[in-house]
């Protein structure tokens, strides 16, 4: 590719310079604390794209220390160098959040993890072992609430052939297989109480003995655990174990609900909409300026989870190249969308045109009623309509408040 060409393939946020034996990239801002604002990748790429993947995967990977990488023809990346290519890190109990994570991730404590279904547990377990010796290790993540009771035991510490039926050979468990590596323990609290003896004795002495045998097997595997219950009164309850608790809580780890970070919901909306694009090979779209309103005032209980399968659907339902406020879910648009009619069911109604848009008006007025609690001054305030305005329209429309 000619430098001429090179450059009328960048984008706008994109600048380039080819040096001697590299190309330098100077990089939009970063939302990672510590990310640097440039990094060099061999010129010798085969494609300017691949120039630009090449850097942005350097500068995912860069540390305070070392701000700036330098890559080589034979770096290679398996799937977990994209461990946090689902991170968004943009508000203040997000930044903190990702220091203590840093500052966690060489030591081999263990850490329980805290949130709501959806906040991103599983993205906090990733970036403690993979900025952590244990990198280059296996990490296994376990759902805890999906084991069956009666496997629960073999599945974590292996079984000898012959345990129980249909045991036909020895079989290594997770803890096994994650020796020197990191298990992640998701819904721990749905654990049974025999296991949770079993992990406490891991922790304390890391030893472990497989089903059917009583030979003891020494494993180095740092465990972080994750649950979206309330762990603390589970235990004045008993029904998780006092000891285990007090044992992984070593450090305890917050996340916040999306609600309470909404700096980063457009963030988000941008990079899920980025990736649904690329991974079903459709143009690149944005969203309306409607449709990020909606998206930014929804409440979000399914948090990150939720928000990364709206924009998917609506990515999915959009016949353009703009996502609009009617390919969001029902629940995303809220109330006063719902009564909107689609194009479908307006063309051809049995009403005439003016009658259709007077009901329509009459919906908007009954829903702005609602929601001020009867006060006219308020509907109007929330229509952007004068008073005198608001009041004859509904005595024009026979509406009673």
């Amino acid at each position: 590719m000619t430098a001429a060409a090179s450059r009328d393939a960048l984008r706008a946020v994109d600048r380039m310079a080819t040096c001697p034996r590299s190309a330098l990239v100077t990089l939009p801002q970063v939302a990672t604390p510590g990310a640097p604002e440039a990094a060099t990748t061999p010129a010798a790429r085969a494609t300017n794209d691949e120039q630009l993947g090449e850097v942005y995967e350097l500068s995912r990977r860069a540390t305070p220390a070392q701000p700036v990488l330098v890559a080589n023809a034979e770096t290679k990346h398996s799937p977990s160098d994209d461990y946090d290519s689902d991170l968004v890190i943009v508000s203040p109990r997000m930044r903190h959040l990702h220091e203590l994570v840093r500052r966690a991730a060489p030591t081999h404590a263990p850490v329980l993890v805290l949130g709501e279904t959806g906040v991103g547990k599983e993205l906090v377990a990733s970036a403690l072992h993979y900025n952590s010796s244990r990198r280059d290790k296996r990490l296994i993540v376990v759902n805890c609430a999906a084991l069956p009771a009666t496997l629960t035991e073999s599945l974590l510490f292996g079984y000898e052939r012959g345990a129980y039926t249909g045991a036909d050979r020895r079989t290594k468990g997770v803890f096994e297989q994650a020796d020197a590596g990191t298990v992640f323990l998701d819904e721990i609290g749905e654990l049974s109480p025999s296991s949770q003896a079993a992990l406490l004795r891991i922790l304390e002495n890391k030893r472990f003995t497989r089903l059917g045998s009583e030979q003891e097997i020494a494993v180095d595997v740092r465990v972080v655990a994750a649950t979206n219950r309330h762990i603390e009164s589970m235990v004045a309850t008993r029904e998780f174990r006092a000891d285990l608790y007090y044992r992984l809580n070593t450090l305890t780890l917050n996340v916040p609900p999306l609600r309470e970070r909404r700096e980063e919901i457009l963030p988000l909306c941008d990079l899920f909409l980025r990736r649904a694009c690329r991974s079903w090979h459709v143009p690149m779209g944005k969203i309306h300026h409607a449709a990020l309103e909606r998206l930014q005032s929804y409440a979000w209980p399914g948090n990150i989870r939720e928000l990364k399968n709206v924009i998917e659907r609506a990515v999915i339902v959009s016949s353009g190249a703009e996502l609009l406020i009617e390919h969001l879910p029902e629940n995303v648009r809220g109330p006063e969308q719902q009564f909107q009619p689609t194009v479908s069911e307006t063309i051809g109604a049995s009403q005439t045109y003016r009658e259709r848009v007077k009901s329509f008006e009459a919906a908007l007025l009954r829903e702005a009623l609602e929601k001020s609690d009867g006060s006219r001054t308020e509907a109007a305030r929330l229509l952007s309509l004068p008073l005198r305005t608001m009041t004859a329209k509904l005595k024009m429309l026979g509406i009673r408040d």
